[in-house]
């Protein structure tokens, strides 16, 4: 039996030679070109990003391939961190390969720039944050452009929407302070395309003390009025008062009358659903807004 011990070290290592070899080669392959991605299955088409066939069901190879990919650029986004690349391809994954106006405030080192720019290969990209001193990648200067200012500044927020939008998907991911994050939408909501989809990252947050709540993280408190979180419940009003109104008090809000049309709120004539998820809300709109 000892006279065969240097033959079964030598068995051993030339299997775990092979296995090595052929193991790390199909990782290596997997990575080389994070921006490859199985063909898959779309919705039927509409004329804008959330159609009538609902959210996207069929993801869960594009949630693989989303994750791929913000993992090798980084990002918060990917499962390592907050996981946001398990939920957006619900939303994005039948529109990706469209030629669309995306718009996300935070740059950052530009980790998010890079996944943003491998999952949407036709799109004109936007960016947004207060300071450039720390970007790290800065973009393809074909479709990826930076805007440097800051959230707070009214004016800008709006020359922005003016001269770059409409757009199709605004992600709101800088500062995270929740006065800043309802000024933003208030001011570019107008600016995002019938069909358009708007997103508030890391929401959570705004129950902290230093993000404009006032609570912490051992003592959570609700966010009060003038929070994102409470623009948040005051839409909720907006879409589901509307149904409350309607004739029979049937849910199908073409079911109006024309005084009811005429006392609706912005928003209640523009957003179809608002979802939420931990950290993430999504405020989807209409194809058509009410009354037109």
């Amino acid at each position: 039996m000892s006279k065969n011990i240097p033959c079964y070290i030598f068995l051993f290592f030339v299997v775990y030679s092979f296995v090595s070899y052929h193991l790390g080669r199909l990782i290596s392959d997997s990575l080389s070109d994070p921006t490859s991605t199985p063909s898959l299955p779309l919705r039927p088409a509409g004329s804008g990003i959330c159609s009538a066939a609902g959210i996207y069901t069929d993801w869960g190879k594009e949630w693989e391939y989303m994750d791929r990919i913000g993992l090798t650029a980084n990002t918060l986004k990917a499962s390592m961190h907050h996981n946001y690349t398990r939920v957006y391809p619900k939303y994005f994954a039948p529109i990706r390969h469209k030629p669309l106006k995306f718009l996300e405030f935070g740059i950052f080192k530009g980790d998010s720039v890079k996944m943003w720019e491998w999952y949407f290969p036709n799109a004109e990209l936007h960016f947004v944050d207060i300071t450039d001193s720390i970007v790290e990648y800065r973009g393809d200067p074909r479709r990826t452009h930076y805007h440097i200012f800051s959230q707070t500044d009214v004016e800008k927020l709006v020359r922005l929407g003016l001269d770059a939008g409409p757009f199709d998907i605004i992600i709101d991911d800088a500062g995270h302070m929740s006065s800043d994050m309802v000024q933003t939408f208030t001011n570019l909501f107008p600016y995002l395309r019938p069909g358009g989809i708007y997103v508030l990252e890391d929401i959570h947050a705004t129950y902290q003390r230093e993000y404009g709540g006032i609570g912490n993280q051992t003592h959570p408190g609700k966010p009060g009025p003038g929070s994102v979180i409470q623009l948040l419940k005051d839409l909720i009003d907006d879409v589901q008062l509307l149904g409350s109104t309607s004739i029979g008090l049937y849910a199908n809000p073409w079911n109006v009358t024309s005084d009811t049309l005429s006392r609706l709120t912005y928003y209640a004539r523009r957003i179809e659903s608002i979802q939420y998820y931990p950290g993430l809300s999504f405020i989807l709109t209409r194809e058509r807004t009410l009354g037109t």
